[in-house]
């Protein structure tokens, strides 16, 4: 079990270094059916055996695998669909009931971990609209001609020649006055 659980700390120890093994992945199938192991490529394996080690009889290899699965998931979040869907919400939920209390912290902090991902996608999704909300202009004139009036007003000639909304037909397309 030592050799397992330095194996495992040496893995969350380089984990922040092996961004392009995370990046390879090649399926071999496909379907909701399929495990880990139906699948083919770098990112898969390293999943699979952090995973099979939250399941060790060691409750030091498990504090370590689960410290691997809160530190993928800071790191390579984007990535994660696919095993959150296929054990991480299990694994996690044993180690959350495991009677030895590094272990269930460990797999709280990996809900946690996931909760700071979703806020910081959702803060930088909030800033991107507010930062630019021209962003969504051209979804609402489609179809119109855009143009600026002499009071720096936004107004629209759509091709039929009115100056409705198309995605309110019933106002026009009228912007904000700039300052």
């Amino acid at each position: 079990m030592e050799v397992q659980s330095a194996a495992i700390h040496s893995l969350y120890n380089s984990l922040e270094f092996i961004r392009d093994n995370f990046e390879r992945e090649v399926s071999s199938a496909s379907g909701l059916s399929r495990s880990f192991a139906d699948f083919k490529g770098e990112r898969n394996y390293i999943m699979q055996v952090v995973c099979e080690a939250t399941q060790s009889p060691s409750p030091a290899v498990q504090v370590g695998a689960f410290e691997c699965l809160v530190r993928i998931m800071g790191l390579y979040y984007s990535k994660m669909d696919f095993y959150m869907e296929r054990a991480l919400f299990g694994l996690t939920t044993m180690g959350m009931r495991h009677s030895e209390e590094p272990v269930v912290l460990q797999a709280i902090e990996f809900w946690s971990t996931v909760c700071e991902e979703e806020i910081e996608i959702n803060h930088e999704a909030q800033e991107v609209s507010t930062q630019s909300p021209r962003l969504s202009i051209p979804m609402l004139t489609s179809g119109c001609d855009v143009r600026r009036d002499p009071g720096d007003r936004v107004k629209g000639l759509c091709q039929d020649g009115s100056s409705r909304n198309p995605a309110y037909p019933s106002r026009p397309v009228v912007g904000p006055k700039r300052r």
